[in-house]
């Protein structure tokens, strides 16, 4: 073994294996002492075959490989997401460093600068990705260990405080009748879909003779695309509609039967629940400002559209409606979250519980 020093350095070339042909690796090291050390580690990792050369991409290279590899198994939406949090600050900050020299230290000061600047939750968003691409490196033998195994991600729970009352609910309804985008509004209110899933939804999704509403089609955030990707598996699902909204449903249905039979066009080929003046997927954004008006001329507080969802099980719960049902309806991947997010009305049924067994004990 032959330690040369060079300059202020220490240096030794050593053998690593064969594969068809002779490979070496050079060490350079400040001290004498860290050549032998990383010698015995590296000849240590040769006999248990677990030795990586380590990469020269750059970890924007990984990350485009990795986004190649994810494009066709994403949602355009999630991919569009992930393309947008890269590039506004991973990508400028961390792309242009080898993928092998990135360390636990320096993903741990990208993310310590982060939480100075951001919220916990848009954070998480990049470390969530950080995450899957360094997974992504390991298995395909791009690094010897992950960098970002304790990175661990700070969310703030999201919780509801304030949602609509039954009487406010009714209002909003009452005013809304007149509006084009009814259908979103009662759907929303009704079934607690998401915003995507209304405004992604046929009527061939709408089984008038069960009485159920099958989720299988979204429309993306930007209103570009129709997918049947879902947010999650449990996003795949069926909701039972009351039957008062069923038959305003059907009401409307028939009347949009009969303008696609004289318009055809966009109305035959994309079939939506609501839809554009042309018959096209509307831009999301529209739905919202159409809401805030009939907020207004309805008297109550302003809140967004996905706030009908959260309305929706909020008054189901309060009515004691059992937190599994309530979770399934809203498609959440897990009861937890349903019970994170509503943590404001178990109080409520806490305290009607209290009394009925006080009852049943008098």
């Amino acid at each position: 073994m032959n330690i040369k020093k060079r300059g202020d350095k220490y240096t030794c070339v050593i053998d690593v294996g064969t594969d068809g042909e002779r490979k070496q690796k050079r060490i350079t090291k400040s001290t004498k002492k860290e050549v032998l050390a990383a010698i015995h580690e590296i000849k240590s990792q040769v006999n248990k075959g677990s030795f990586i050369e380590p990469s020269k991409m750059t970890f924007t290279d990984i990350t485009n490989k990795w986004l190649e590899e994810k494009e066709n198994d994403l949602r355009y939406s999630t991919l569009k997401t992930y393309k947008q949090v890269l590039k506004s600050n991973i990508l400028p900050k961390l792309g242009h460093l080898k993928i092998s020299k990135i360390t636990h230290g320096t993903l741990t000061s990208f993310v310590t600068q982060m939480n100075k600047e951001y919220k916990k939750n848009y954070v998480a968003k990049h470390i969530a990705l950080l995450k899957m691409i360094f997974e992504y490196a390991l298995y395909h033998k791009h690094i010897v260990t992950n960098p970002t195994i304790k990175i661990v991600k700070k969310e703030e729970r999201k919780t509801v405080n304030s949602v609509w009352s039954e009487e406010e609910v009714k209002s909003f309804l009452e005013v809304a009748r007149t509006y084009s985008y009814y259908p979103a509004f009662l759907i929303a209110i009704s079934c607690g879909c998401r915003r995507g899933e209304i405004l992604g939804m046929s009527w061939d999704a709408i089984d008038f003779e069960n009485g159920n509403i099958y989720i299988t089609q979204t429309l993306s955030s930007d209103g570009k695309l129709l997918e049947e990707k879902a947010k999650t598996e449990q996003s795949i699902r069926t909701i039972k509609v009351p039957s008062n909204v069923l038959a305003e449903l059907k009401v409307l249905k028939d009347e949009f039967e009969v303008k696609k039979n004289v318009l055809k066009g966009n109305y035959l080929k994309y079939n939506l629940v609501v839809s554009s003046k042309e018959g096209t997927p509307i831009n999301p954004r529209n739905i919202g400002r159409s809401m805030d008006s009939i907020i207004k001329k309805a008297g109550v507080p302003r809140i967004t559209f996905h706030s009908l969802r959260h309305a929706h099980a909020t008054l189901l719960m309060q009515k004691g409606v059992n937190i599994k049902v309530v979770s399934e309806r809203l498609g959440h991947s897990k009861i937890q979250t349903t019970m994170d997010i509503y943590t404001h009305v178990p109080t409520t049924l806490q305290d009607e519980a209290a009394e009925i067994f006080g009852n049943i004990i008098k």
